[in-house]
Parts: C-alpha cells; sequence; structure tokens
C-alpha cells in the first residue's frame, strides 16, 4: 500500500470499535497492462483485508469500520474484497445518501459525472449499531468549496451492537 492504512481504536462507554482508514489507488494508469489501476487497487484492498482479519480473526465477533476512498464503484474487485474472503463475511458496505437522498460522494468535473466512490463498511457484529442501517454524506455549506468528494459518515448508536 503506497498510502498507508491508518488504524485507531476508539474507547467509549458502549466498548471499543477499531477504524481502519483507507485511500486507495486512483485511477491515473501508470501501467498499461493496469487499465484504470484496478488491478493495484484490488491488491491493496486484498492486503487490508488481511490485515482486519490478522486483528479480527472472527470478524462476526467483532466491532469495527472500514472507510475511505475506494477510487471505484461499490461492484469493484476492492469494494468486493473489502467484504468477503470466500465465505466468511468481513463487513458489509453501508447505503449512503445526503439530506436529499443523493448518494455521489465525488465529482469528475473534467468528465462532469458523479459517482460514488467513498465508502464505509461496518462489521457484521457492529451493523446493529449503525443508526437506520444506512451511512450520511455531508451536503451541508461549503462542502464543494472544500474538495471534489462530499465527507462520508455514520452515526452509531452507543449501546446497540454490544
Amino acid at each position: 500500500m503506497t498510502r498507508g492504512l491508518l488504524e485507531a481504536t476508539v474507547i467509549s462507554a458502549a466498548g471499543e470499535i477499531t477504524i481502519f482508514v483507507l485511500h486507495l489507488k486512483s485511477r491515473f494508469t501508470e501501467r498499461k497492462e493496469d487499465p484504470l489501476s484496478a488491478i493495484r487497487r484490488g491488491g491493496e484492498a486484498t492486503a487490508i483485508r488481511d490485515r482486519v482479519l490478522r486483528r479480527f480473526p472472527e470478524p462476526a465477533a467483532s466491532r469495527f469500520l472500514i472507510f475511505g476512498d475506494c477510487n471505484e464503484s461499490r461492484t469493484g474487485r476492492a469494494v468486493t474484497a473489502l467484504q468477503r474472503r470466500g465465505k466468511t463475511e468481513i463487513s458489509a458496505l453501508l447505503p449512503a445518501v445526503d439530506s436529499r437522498g443523493e448518494s455521489w460522494t465525488h465529482l469528475y468535473r473534467r468528465e462532469d459525472a458523479y459517482t460514488r466512490v467513498d465508502m464505509i463498511f461496518v462489521s457484521p457484529l457492529l451493523k446493529s449499531s449503525v443508526r437506520e442501517g444506512i451511512a450520511r454524506i455531508y451536503d451541508g455549506p461549503g462542502v464543494r468549496q472544500a474538495s471534489d468528494h462530499r465527507p462520508v459518515y455514520v452515526v452509531l448508536e452507543p449501546s446497540a451492537g454490544r
């Protein structure tokens, strides 16, 4: 992983939650054999998944979130790798919407295209703690001036999912 992986554990009255923050390879292609750098992103996601499984060998009994810029759609290899390894469910991709019900997180200005590349994944045990079962996309004042990405966040209910 050239961009690294941030791992942090948050301790609250409801217990510990570990957060993994990623930024997978952009779609900019450096190698002709890897159009849109999909192979590289898939490898990065597999390495992250393996790190999560080393830390939490039983993901169904663990409390963690994985989030960040995946630089591909929800059906891409990297996104799939973060959710499963074989028959083992590692995490679930949360649906995400803004205050208007829109789900885009990134604007490709050059192509005038809106896509969702920023994702939040939740461990099976923590899933019931997610308020309304969805993530949120911030669409308030100044969001388009700050970045070409809109922030994605999740609200956890403190006593659920323990």
